[in-house]
């Protein structure tokens, strides 16, 4: 989540970036993740964009990412 557009640097719109598992896949660029864009003053979602859940990534029992 960020607290200001991190496209524009409006301080007025909360951007949320998700996906399923650990937010490596987003960082990475291996996913497109889902987004959605709140104004945080009148709270009304600007955005909701669905992307398709191809694929993830998890720990494994001994912590590591897979």
């Amino acid at each position: 989540m960020f607290t200001a557009n991190p496209v524009d640097g409006n301080r007025d719109v909360a951007v949320i970036n998700a996906s399923w598992g650990l937010g490596e896949a987003i960082v990475s660029g291996m996913v497109t993740p889902d987004t959605l864009s709140l104004e945080q003053i009148e709270r009304e979602f600007l955005v909701r964009q669905i992307a398709s859940k191809e694929c993830a990534i998890n720990t494994r029992k001994d912590g590591r990412a897979s």
